[in-house]
């Protein structure tokens, strides 16, 4: 295993950005993408992501995610993307502490170890590539389940950066 990593890492690309849920709450995330399949118009990738966000007052939530996609050069250095993904979502409460009332009626201090949610994802974009680096602006939509005995849709707005990770590799 460790003699195929470099050559694994050399097919990999690595994304940082900033991530606004629901168009307000900050976050960063990081991901790193692998091409399945490619020619010099086309790409098929497969990605694992992960961030957070904060929800001032609501919530924070950390998220990991396995996502695959789509990359389609449209016009000289410029790309449509569009991935498709599932992951975890866990959200704890902030902003305070938290309450409950038991069934005898008392109050009491309840400790809040967080959420789980099931978290599928949809994220088209653009991208431009500069050399090694490609930036990139995404919608992420993603479903919060449960929510509430339901569903909540939310999105973010993504922009960030990714580069080839190419300090492992051999050059000749």
């Amino acid at each position: 295993m460790f003699l195929l990593f470099p050559a694994t890492v050399c097919a990999q690309e690595i994304s940082v950005s900033a991530l606004a849920v629901s168009g307000l709450n900050p976050g960063l995330s990081g991901a790193i993408e692998k091409d399945l399949l490619s020619n010099d118009r086309y790409a098929l990738l497969v990605t694992g992501k992960t961030g957070f966000y904060i929800h001032r007052y609501n919530n924070t939530g950390i998220f990991f995610a396995a996502q695959s996609g789509v990359r389609y050069r449209i016009a000289g250095k410029f790309y449509l993307e569009n991935y498709v993904g599932v992951g975890y979502l866990h959200t704890f409460l902030n902003g305070g502490k938290a309450y409950i009332v038991d069934a005898a009626g008392t109050v009491k201090r309840y400790h809040d170890y967080g959420s789980g949610h099931f978290m599928p994802s949809i994220s088209p974009g653009i991208s431009y590539e500069v050399g090694d680096l490609r930036f990139f602006a995404r919608t992420m939509i993603f479903w919060q389940i449960p929510f509430n005995r339901v569903s909540l849709v939310q999105y973010s707005l993504e922009t960030g950066l990714s580069f080839k990770l190419q300090f492992f590799c051999a050059h000749p």
